[in-house]
């Protein structure tokens, strides 16, 4: 077993999180995504074809799903396994869908633009991180990570992060299906059927684990030191400085 510092418990790293995407709100509704965040059009969205080249929020799953087929491929390669920018970038992708995701849950539960706006920000998720992420230290220990061979957690993590990028993609499809089927009606859409919530729900909890996953497997990679582990700044990528080390706090 490495000798270590003393690490946080699973409660430090949800509340960790779940502060990154408090601040994701507040950054996303101010920034250059902040089209994004306008309910009328964005609702329409869901209405529309996945592959309708106007359906913003479809465009933006597809590219996220792209950028990180990308990002994570080059986690074999000796060079990148203690790269700070790198695995803040890792880490950033699966706290983004969880932004991303509970965005499209707030446009299906809100009966109108000022509801969604109040669900945006009385609450940062639709899950709970603190559950999903001591669920996830349960399972994917550091002690655990660390007694694997450097190539057998890359390949564990690379791999799980492809299968949940496979998956979330699916789950943004299906609702994108699903609403075309459904008449547009005004007011809340999940009163009529939680389905899309529920799938919206899912793929913030693939993300909340995978997240953790990311920073246990960083944190092998430095020593057994969470405070070591890079975040991104949670904003969008094209405005991110550098990286942050909240677990250090």
């Amino acid at each position: 077993m490495l000798s270590r510092p003393d690490n946080p418990h699973s409660e430090k790293i949800a509340d960790v999180m779940t502060d990154w995407l408090r601040q994701e709100i507040v950054n996303a509704d101010q920034g250059r995504n902040s089209y994004l965040s306008d309910y009328r059009k964005r609702r329409n969205d869901l209405f529309k074809p996945f592959d309708d080249s106007s359906n913003f929020l479809a465009r933006k799953a597809k590219s996220h799903y792209s950028r990180l087929v990308q990002w994570v491929a080059p986690y074999k390669e000796e060079g990148f396994r203690r790269n700070d920018t790198f695995a803040a970038k890792l880490i950033f992708a699966s706290m983004m869908e969880i932004a991303g995701s509970y965005r499209k849950q707030c446009i299906f539960e809100a009966a109108d633009a000022n509801d969604y706006h109040q669900r945006r920000y009385t609450q940062p998720a639709g899950i709970n991180i603190g559950q999903l992420a001591a669920a996830e230290l349960t399972t994917v220990s550091l002690d655990s990570v660390t007694g694997m061979d450097e190539q057998a957690r890359l390949d564990y993590i690379i791999g799980r992060t492809l299968q949940v990028n496979d998956d979330n993609l699916q789950l943004h499809k299906q609702i994108h299906t699903w609403a075309i089927a459904h008449p547009r009606e005004e007011g809340s859409i999940a009163t009529r059927d939680g389905e899309p919530v529920r799938a919206m729900q899912e793929a913030q909890g693939h993300c909340a684990s995978l997240a953790v996953a990311h920073i246990v497997v960083a944190a092998s990679f430095r020593d057994g030191d969470y405070a070591a582990v890079p975040f991104l700044e949670p904003k969008s990528i094209t405005d991110v400085a550098g990286t942050i080390y909240p677990l250090a706090a």
